[in-house]
């Protein structure tokens, strides 16, 4: 049995075929859009802050934008895909360069919580016989003070959700699970999410019966993936970002999906 994750059962709503690409047939196309390596840079660079921070040392800004730079650079491949046109990959280096500068003049000196797990692994039993189970990575967990344990979770994109989507957001209450089933003393949990481009930072919590019915909710997921045989594909506009779309029948024989210059 599979080991699931929020991205994985994401990847099965967005697009089933997608999904049968990706985590069964394991196709690898070695391509990958802007928007995820941006976040993923954006990421590293604040880990290497707050394991700096853990060991004593608080990294000066330069410090941490030379390492966004170099980290940018080295992991450049040419897989790397520009969807929106007339950005390049320098539009999309500032935007890094500003969220972590942003976050950084927000939160120094770091003292605000203590650092207990940097990409904490979490992982979940759905069932009680464990054949079903949930795996994710935190970016960062901590406890605050006052004994809360936070878990905080960094966006890159363009769009800041309402408190309503927060609310409802499935990857950090999955993650709320896993602590809580965890080996942490756990009494209070608190759902943080910094949306970096806004500077703005949103925060949930969630009661148990609410945990609860996720976790039926999820199970029933991983179910009827598990007993799907089907695998249609689904025509969204995220399919210009799909690292699949050279071989997707739904584009076969037609031009690529436009994307409309927008914001980045």
């Amino acid at each position: 049995m599979p080991i699931y994750s929020h991205s994985r059962i994401s990847a099965y709503e967005s697009c089933p075929l997608k999904y049968r690409y990706r985590y069964i047939d394991k196709i690898r196309t070695g391509k990958e859009t802007i928007e995820p390596f941006l976040g993923l840079r954006v990421h590293e660079t604040l880990e290497k802050l707050y394991r700096d921070v853990k060991s004593g040392l608080v990294p000066s800004l330069p410090d941490l934008l030379s390492h966004l730079s170099t980290i940018w650079d080295r992991r450049w491949h040419s897989g790397v895909r520009i969807v929106r046109p007339g950005r390049t990959a320098e539009d999309y280096r500032r935007i890094g360069r500003a969220c972590v500068e942003t976050y950084y003049k927000k939160f120094v000196p770091f003292d605000q919580d203590r650092t207990i797990g940097l990409e904490h692994r979490i992982l979940i039993h759905l069932d009680s016989a464990g054949d079903f189970k949930l795996q994710g990575y935190i970016d960062r967990l901590a406890v605050t003070p006052e004994g809360v344990i936070e878990i905080h979770d960094y966006k890159t994109s363009e769009s800041l959700p309402t408190q309503t989507a927060i609310d409802s957001d499935r990857q950090l209450a999955l993650y709320q699970m896993g602590v809580q089933d965890g080996e942490l003393e756990v009494h209070r949990v608190r759902l943080v999410w910094h949306y970096l481009r806004h500077g703005e930072t949103l925060t949930s919590e969630r009661e148990p019966k609410v945990l609860a019915d996720l976790r039926r909710r999820t199970l029933a997921q991983a179910h009827e993936i598990e007993g799907a045989t089907d695998f249609p594909p689904r025509e969204t506009r995220l399919c210009a970002w799909c690292e699949y779309l050279e071989i997707c029948p739904v584009w076969k024989g037609r031009p690529p999906p436009t994307v409309s210059r927008g914001r980045i």
